[in-house]
C-alpha cells in the first residue's frame, strides 16, 4: 500500500485482551493536535471484548481503523500487519494499556520533518494500575527537555543512545531497546525490510533495534518523558514462572540466542561501530544462555531435560562464561549466587530440585 502523506503519523497498537484499558489508551492519542493521525488497532483474537470497546471508539472518531486477526498471531506478527496497513508518514508503536503524553507526538513530528530523521525518540516513564487510573491525560506534564540532538553518521555512543536519564528505575545502568519510544518512518522499514522476528514472543524489541540500527543514518534523539508504560500486576511479564511457560521461553529464549549469534558472526557489528556495539550484542547472547538453563529448572522432565541440555552443549551454548549481572538483581541471596554459579553443572541440578521438589 501507498503511503498516504495526508496521514503523518499512524499510532499501531497491537490488541489482546485489553478492554479494560484500550479506551484510556485512545484518549490519550485523541488529544494529539497539530498533525494529521490515525490510530491503527489491530485485534489478535481477544477473548475480553476488546474489538467491541474498539468498535464503539471508531463510530466516534473517523481516525480509529479497526483490523481483526483471522487467528491469534501474537505481538510480533500483529505490529508487523500494522507496519504493513499504516498511512502515515511515520509511525509510533503504543502497547494498547499505555498512555502517550500530550503534545509529544507533535513535537517528536516537527523535529522528524525539520530534520529529515528516520527516528525520533524520547523517554518514557514507568507508571503503577493505581497511578495510570488517576492520571488525567489531558495534563500529564514535562519531564526533561524540550531540546534534542541530531545524531548522523552513527557519532552518538550505544550506551548513550539506550540510557534514558529521566526514568524512574533504579540500578538502570544501560537502558533499554523498546518498541514505543517515538517515531520512525515508515518507508525506511520498508525499503530496508526491517520487521519483528514474528517466532519471538519476548525478546523481540531487541531484535528488532538490531535490524533497525543497522540501516539508520540520522535520528533524533530527546531527553524528554513522551510515554507513559502501565506495569499492570496481571500481566504476563508480573505473573510466576509455570512449568509451561517454561518450556515456551525456553524455545523462545534458543530461537532469539541464534538470531543473535547470527549478527555476531556476521561481522556487521563491532566495537569500531559504537551504533550497534559487538559487547551489548555478546551481553545479550550471554543472558540468553542463562536463560536457557534457567527454563530447564522449572521442568520435571528428567529426560527432557536431559535431552535440552546435550542439545545445549552441541551447540556451545553451555556451559558458558560466569555472568556477573546475575549477582546484582534483587532476587535473594541464595537465588543470586545459584544463578550466577549456573555454569557449573551440580548448581544446575541444586537448583533444579529446589524448583521442582521444593515449595
Amino acid at each position: 500500500r501507498q503511503t498516504d502523506r495526508q496521514t503523518d503519523v499512524s499510532f499501531i497498537l497491537p490488541c489482546y485482551n485489553i478492554s479494560a484499558y484500550v479506551e484510556r489508551c485512545i484518549a490519550s492519542i485523541e488529544a494529539v493536535c497539530g498533525i494529521e493521525y490515525e490510530i491503527l488497532c489491530i485485534n489478535d483474537c481477544s477473548t475480553d471484548g476488546t474489538a467491541e470497546v474498539i468498535e464503539a471508539l471508531c463510530r466516534k472518531n473517523h481516525r480509529i481503523r479497526l483490523i481483526q486477526n483471522a487467528a491469534n498471531k501474537g505481538v510480533s506478527a500483529t505490529r508487523n500487519v500494522g507496519i504493513r496497513e499504516a498511512r502515515g508518514e511515520y509511525i509510533w508503536f503504543v502497547d494498547g494499556d499505555d498512555m502517550i503524553v500530550p503534545r509529544a507526538a507533535e513535537i517528536l513530528f516537527a523535529a522528524a520533518k525539520k530534520e529529515r530523521a528516520d527516528c525520533v525518540w524520547g523517554d518514557y516513564v514507568y507508571v503503577s494500575d493505581e497511578q495510570a487510573s488517576v492520571v488525567d491525560t489531558s495534563e500529564i506534564g514535562f519531564v526533561g527537555s524540550t531540546e534534542y540532538k541530531v545524531v548522523e553518521n552513527r557519532n552518538m555512543s550505544f550506551r548513550e543512545q539506550y540510557s534514558p536519564k529521566n526514568r524512574n528505575v533504579e540500578n538502570d545502568n544501560f537502558g533499554m531497546m523498546v518498541m514505543w519510544q517515538g517515531l520512525i518512518r515508515r518507508d525506511f522499514l520498508l525499503e530496508n525490510q526491517v520487521f519483528l522476528q514474528e517466532e519471538l514472543f519476548m525478546g523481540e524489541d531487541v531484535i528488532f533495534h538490531y535490524d533497525l540500527l543497522y540501516h539508520l543514518e540520522r535520528f533524533v534523539k530527546f531527553d524528554l518523558i513522551v510515554y507513559n508504560y502501565r506495569v499492570r500486576e496481571s500481566s504476563a511479564m508480573k505473573q510466576g514462572m509455570t512449568e509451561a511457560r517454561a518450556i515456551r521461553l525456553y524455545g523462545n529464549s534458543l530461537a532469539m540466542l541464534k538470531l543473535l549469534n547470527s549478527y555476531i558472526e556476521c561481522g556487521k557489528y563491532n566495537d569500531n561501530n559504537d551504533y550497534t556495539r559487538l559487547w551489548w550484542l555478546e551481553a545479550n547472547a550471554l543472558h540468553c544462555r542463562e536463560s536457557l538453563v534457567l527454563c530447564l529448572a522449572r521442568v520435571r522432565d528428567k529426560k527432557w531435560v536431559k535431552e535440552r541440555f546435550a542439545e545445549l552443549k552441541r551447540e556451545g551454548y553451555y556451559p558458558y562464561p560466569f555472568r556477573k549481572k546475575a549477582l546484582q538483581t534483587k532476587e535473594g541471596f541464595i537465588k543470586r549466587y545459584l544463578t550466577y554459579l549456573l555454569p557449573i553443572k551440580p548448581f544446575f541440578w541444586i537448583m533444579r530440585f529446589i524448583y521442582t521438589r521444593v515449595k
